[in-house]
């Protein structure tokens, strides 16, 4: 039977219920603590040498170190086995690891970002045998035993957080993975990549992978549950991806239980939740929160708008993007290019405003332009299908990867400028046709009333077909 070693010395709620699924679609569970590593000398001195170069407690540092010393007492046999954290969900799909794929082979989760590597891997779900395991143990207690000689792990240490910024920066376990796997020439597989059908998920609020983004719900990878119990993530090439398991790092870990006990509802909920508190955070800046619930409540609205404007993407099917249902009706094509290109250029307008490169003035909002705005009333200018052609892509040569494009543009545009509110002027305004005068909050509302509102011509092109 195909072995998941557990190191785990915390009471958790949902770690009962990672049992009992391990059980049930045909795993070995093996829970290990730190009562296998009594009288290991290896790792007393380990600990004895161990420098903390982290963000992170002491003590969470020191555990991820301490479970391959104790996986490694435990271990009988050269089989391949999972070692795996406990905050994961396994869904219905196990993983063979008699499968030759999985022979002398080390399978690790490594991260990436904008096509990058960030020189970690996560073991959270990777796979090893008792050979690997002992040989990693032997590279950690080199490792810092050369660090007390010339700080190479300090170094290092420094220069990521340069990189990652402080917040995010730690000389961890997964540091000394990537090292390892290097220096020691390690067969090695990175299952965070879109090419392989493992389907392991590398965190289920990090949508990169090695050579893909995946598509996002509440700014975490969507989750996709079929009516025969399959699980999917999938990526931004509509390509759909059946996982093995998730990653409920962080803040998700308060909802596992829930999910395994398939309250799904709960766990939409929660990352409605969590993302707004996220945005509320990143657009205050340090400020006082009150003042930004609005633009977070707006940021979530967008991000809702543009993977409604992907979903509905792929149910249009090929041969009618490009047909004008009847009379004046836009085609599906045309809206998509018109919709996205005019809140291209509104957050351009937004980003002017939000770096003073624009007028300065301390005219307010008509009447009429401030009852627009606060009650989400499109302020539509007129536009002409002659217009509208000669300011967007030529709209029979737009195609369906075109607007996923754009989808993909908007939605990084608005995430960079989103940064820069809090710096923003109120009395930095860039004009709008209809609505005068508006400031950067005015235009993070407006490209919300916008999208929306052409969401509903989708539906209405969508009703004449």
């Amino acid at each position: 039977m195909d072995s998941i070693y557990i190191y785990e010395t915390r009471e958790l709620d949902y770690f009962t219920s990672y049992l009992n699924k391990a059980k049930k679609i045909g795993y070995n569970p093996v829970v290990v603590s730190n009562n296998d590593l009594a009288n290991d000398k290896e790792f007393a001195e380990f600990k004895s040498i161990y420098t903390h170069l982290s963000v992170n407690d002491y003590n969470f540092e020191l555990n991820c170190f301490a479970r391959y010393f104790a996986i490694a007492n435990v271990l009988t046999n050269n089989d391949p086995f999972i070692l795996s954290d406990s905050d994961i969900y396994l869904t219905n799909k196990k993983i063979v690891l008699t499968d030759s794929a999985f022979k002398n082979v080390f399978i690790g989760s490594e991260g990436f970002a904008n096509g990058v590597t960030v020189e970690q891997i996560s073991p959270h779900f990777s796979v090893w045998n008792r050979d690997m395991m002992l040989d990693f143990t032997n590279y950690l207690l080199n490792a810092y035993k050369r660090n007390h000689q010339d700080n190479f792990l300090g170094e290092y240490y420094e220069a990521q957080k340069n990189i990652l910024g402080y917040s995010a920066t730690a000389i961890s376990d997964m540091t000394l993975l990537y090292m390892w796997v290097h220096d020691n020439k390690i067969p090695y597989i990175n299952s965070n990549n879109a090419g392989n059908d493992w389907g392991i998920d590398h965190n289920i609020s990090v949508l990169s992978c090695e050579n893909a983004e995946y598509r996002s719900l509440h700014n975490r990878k969507k989750v996709e549950i079929t009516t025969d119990g399959k699980i999917n993530l999938i990526l931004e090439s509509g390509q759909r991806k059946e996982m093995s398991c998730l990653h409920f790092q962080g803040a998700y870990k308060q909802i596992l239980n829930d999910f395994y006990l398939g309250d799904y509802k709960k766990f939409d909920r929660f990352s409605a939740n969590v993302n707004f508190n996220q945005k509320l955070h990143y657009l205050a800046a340090g400020n006082k929160l009150k003042h930004y619930k609005a633009l977070a409540s707006q940021y979530q609205d967008i991000e809702a708008a543009l993977d409604d404007y992907r979903d509905r993407l792929e149910a249009i099917p090929d041969e009618l993007f490009n047909v004008k249902p009847m009379g004046d009706s836009w085609s599906y094509a045309q809206i998509y290019s018109y919709s996205l290109q005019e809140a291209l250029a509104a957050i351009a307008k937004l980003e002017q405003c939000t770096q003073s490169d624009c007028s300065y003035t301390n005219k307010k909002l008509g009447f009429w332009s401030w009852l627009q705005l606060l009650l989400s009333v499109p302020a539509i200018v007129k536009t002409t299908e002659t217009e509208m052609l000669s300011n967007t892509t030529t709209t029979d040569k737009f195609t369906k990867e075109d607007a996923v494009n754009l989808i993909i543009k908007c939605r990084q545009r608005i995430g960079a400028v989103s940064s820069l509110m809090h710096n923003a002027n109120n009395n930095s305004r860039i004009e709008h046709p209809n609505l005068g005068m508006l400031n950067a909050k005015h235009w993070f509302k407006f490209i919300r009333i916008h999208l929306q509102h052409y969401l509903k011509q989708l539906q209405h092109t969508e009703n004449k077909f």
